[in-house]
């Protein structure tokens, strides 16, 4: 009796640590993904890769600030029904800025190929652009949140 009641609690256990690891992991692989839903009301497709990321050093405890994210989805990505994709990219200049005070070298030029897709969206004070690139999977997220 003694012997079955410790093989339940070990078992126990066991699957405890191993709910509590995958949810771990799956933080760690989509942290990304939280703070566009609370941010900017967006959920991202999963099967991405962050393959950089760049945040603006404030120091503030609010996460205010300029960002920059490039993502690699493994297979074509079916983004959320709320992301409106357009053609051309709105406020242009305002993008590159963000970019130029993240100190990333780029120009309008690398806005116009002929595969990107564009979102703009501004919440608050807060502004959201997105580029996706259809023939590498790539997708280029710059905000800036005041």
């Amino acid at each position: 009796m003694l012997k079955k009641a410790g093989a339940v609690v070990i078992a126990l256990i066991l699957t405890i640590f191993i709910v509590f690891g995958y949810n771990l992991s799956s933080m760690r692989r989509h942290s990304y993904n939280k703070s566009m839903e609370s941010n900017w009301r967006i959920t991202l497709p999963d099967g991405y890769e962050c393959v950089y990321s760049l945040t603006e050093d404030t120091n503030g405890i609010l996460g205010d600030g300029d960002r920059y994210h490039i993502l690699h989805y493994f297979d074509e990505p079916s983004f959320d029904k709320e992301i409106s994709w357009d053609e051309e990219c709105n406020h242009l200049n305002d993008a590159i800025n963000v970019l130029e005070n993240l100190k990333i070298d780029i120009s309008p030029e690398d806005f116009m190929q002929k595969d990107l897709q564009y979102h703009f969206q501004e919440r608050n004070s807060n502004t959201l652009w997105m580029n996706y690139d259809e023939s590498s999977r790539m997708q280029y997220i710059i905000e800036r949140i005041m």
